[in-house]
């Protein structure tokens, strides 16, 4: 039996039965908000689209990843089709009053609906949602201010990597960009820029014709007081103890990561 408007996610074109079939595909924890029948197509070019299927498009809340997709499934086949997750930069436009442009990860998908009346619940739910998506995220951060700093803020569908604790030395900047409409960005050598923020941290050369080492009178008071607090300041005297302690204080850092504290 069908009804004469959309009702909740089920398709007025589809029967009871066939609106139980299409549940059974979505799995547990799903619900659909909106459901219609479709032929979906595949913009290849500006002007070109390509009939890749006819389906029926749900709006799905998918509990089990605490999001929302648009899913395409063929109800006879009983197979998913198409699945393409709602994101912050989403658009979903109206070209007309029965055909709909989203725009998916993989470029371009156009919808044309059977039914006018399910055209317009689905554009509505759909954008329904990304407006509350958007609302969402501008006022999350203002009511999070006291952790900003300690907590990144992450958009949907965007991950990010657990913050790592860098040294200076030979660290290079890459300058992020805003990822536009859902597309995968592509990393180019322009985005990344020369390395920056060294810090030369050796200054103990060997000079080969004197045969010594060449020692600033700040890393010389570094080294005696290294010798003077296991007894040996004497050492310093005697070019096998020197070599040996400045050998041992580069393999652990260098004489600038050396302070009183780790002295005494």
């Amino acid at each position: 039996m069908r009804t004469s408007a959309p009702v909740g996610g089920t398709s007025v074109l589809l029967t009871n039965e066939e609106n139980s079939v299409l549940y059974s595909l979505f799995g547990t924890g799903c619900d659909s908000l909106a459901s219609a029948v479709v032929r979906y197509f595949k913009g290849e070019n500006e002007s070109n689209w390509v009939l890749k299927g006819c389906g029926v498009v749900c709006c799905i809340k998918d509990k089990n990843y605490k999001d929302y997709f648009i899913r395409i499934y063929d109800v006879i086949r009983r197979i998913p089709l198409l699945e393409q997750r709602l994101f912050l930069e989403m658009d979903y436009t109206e070209e007309l009053k029965c055909f709909h442009v989203l725009q998916s990860d993989d470029g371009p998908v156009g919808l044309a609906f059977a039914s006018l009346e399910e055209a317009k619940h689905f554009a509505h739910t759909v954008n329904g949602r990304l407006r509350s998506m958007r609302a969402a995220a501008i006022e999350k951060p203002s009511s999070n201010l006291h952790t900003v700093g300690s907590q990144p803020i992450v958009q949907a569908g965007i991950y990010s990597l657990n913050p790592t604790k860098l040294s200076d030395q030979g660290v290079t900047s890459i300058r992020g960009k805003t990822k536009s409409k859902g597309k995968k960005q592509k990393l180019t050598s322009k985005d990344i820029s020369n390395p920056s923020n060294f810090r030369h941290i050796e200054h103990v050369g060997y000079d080969r014709e004197a045969k010594t080492f060449d020692i600033s009178s700040q890393e010389s008071a570094i080294m005696r007081n290294i010798l003077r607090a296991i007894g040996r300041e004497d050492a310093m005297n005697i070019p096998s103890e020197r070599t040996f302690v400045y050998n041992f204080a580069r393999e652990h850092g260098g004489l600038e990561e050396v302070n009183d504290d780790d002295i005494y």
